[in-house]
């Protein structure tokens, strides 16, 4: 089983979405790593992680702009066709299995019952 883990910032509210037998929620993370380049300088990047969790619309009204997560999850990768052009994409999604939110209550663990 492939696994991940990180820590960041949502970039944005998180998006329900009811579909016919089930629902979803979509949001992205911010991650910024920190590293010496090749100078010795200390340099940082960021790198944006789409998250989705299915079937919990209850931790919707927690996973807000600017709040801190540690997100535990299954990464995917999924492809889709985009609208302009003819050549498929791919886009790498974490489902997300646990989420603590910590920069609004350090340390709570939502149950996804």
């Amino acid at each position: 089983m492939h696994k991940i883990e990180f820590i960041g910032n949502v970039g944005s509210d998180a998006k329900l979405k009811q579909l016919e037998s089930s629902n979803v929620i979509n949001f992205s993370v911010a991650v910024t790593e920190t590293f010496k380049g090749k100078d010795g300088e200390k340099q940082s990047a960021t790198k944006w992680i789409e998250c989705e969790i299915w079937n919990r619309p209850k931790l919707h009204s927690v996973i807000l702009k600017g709040t801190m997560l540690f997100v535990n999850g299954t990464p995917e990768v999924r492809a889709y066709m985009p609208k302009e052009g003819k050549d498929p994409k791919a886009i790498q999604v974490c489902r997300v299995d646990e989420i603590v939110i910590l920069s609004k209550r350090p340390g709570e663990i939502f149950p996804f019952d």
